[in-house]
């Protein structure tokens, strides 16, 4: 798992075979960047030394580092494929578990996999394997990714040619398995996951079901005042419209566009 910015110091000072006070500002940054995962870690720092921001000094004979440049850097892409390539490594049921984790977001309720799995696509213990692998970390009920980059490393397991059929089997999956009482709380996952495969759904009944699912969140954004995805569900909903949804579909209709008002009237683009 993943350890904490104490540890990271003592390995980065046993490493570079410097005094632990005078890495310690290299840690912190350090251990924001990786999480604490050792092998961001070490990919870290080996690509800080490849790009010449961590390097051994002839002159001083020790090294040294450009704590401002490294400071401001992103994590390096290399750090992502390299879990990404791990990931590849783990049973064919654990890279699904984790594909379908990385597409809940951030942080997602634990109870979110079982309704997304069908018969044994992912195994009961999913989430402890995550957890003792330092992927995730537990919060209550709800799992956290425990670096925004692992999360991107999973997401990498999803070829980019699959990825709009996989957004859209994880909504309709999501949604078929939540109750009315539910759906308070999965409504964002649902309808995010949907949109995200919105182009292989060719019926214009299930573009409404679709479009009222977007009313539902974008009246929801506009109570948290999230005014930006408001807007965006909105103007989903509208696309997803047929052409004759004034006949067809007149009270969603209607609705949609006086909530596109609101929300256009708010955000300033009216």
């Amino acid at each position: 798992g993943p350890v904490n910015v104490g540890v990271c110091n003592t390995l980065l000072s046993e490493l570079l075979c410097l005094p632990q006070s005078l890495v310690r500002p290299l840690a912190t940054v350090v251990h924001k960047k990786t999480g604490g995962i050792i092998m961001f870690i070490i990919r870290l720092l080996s690509s800080l030394n490849d790009k010449g921001d961590l390097r051994y000094s002839f002159n001083d004979r020790r090294w040294t580092y450009d704590l401002e440049e490294i400071s401001v850097k992103e994590v390096y892409d290399d750090v992502v494929s390299l879990m990404t390539d791990n990931m590849k490594n783990l049973s064919p049921k654990m890279m699904f578990g984790l594909k379908v984790a990385a597409c809940l977001g951030s942080k997602f309720n634990a109870q979110v996999i079982d309704k997304i799995k069908k018969d044994d696509e992912i195994e009961d213990t999913f989430l402890q394997e995550c957890i003792n692998l330092g992927f995730l970390r537990m919060s209550g009920d709800t799992c956290v990714w425990q670096h925004d980059q692992i999360q991107q490393a999973a997401y990498n397991l999803i070829p980019s040619s699959n990825r709009d059929s996989f957004h859209l089997m994880i909504g309709s999956r999501l949604f078929m398995a939540t109750s009315a009482s539910e759906m308070k709380n999965l409504l964002f996952s649902i309808v995010d996951n949907m949109n995200m495969g919105q182009c292989l759904i060719t019926e214009q009944e299930r573009k409404d079901e679709l479009a009222e699912l977007n009313l539902d969140a974008g009246e929801k954004a506009l109570r948290q005042s999230a005014f930006e995805s408001c807007s965006k569900y909105i103007l989903t909903g509208l696309s997803l419209l047929g052409q004759d949804s004034w006949k067809t579909k007149y009270d969603l209709t209607l609705k949609l566009h006086e909530a596109a008002s609101e929300a256009l009237f708010v955000t300033g683009d009216h």
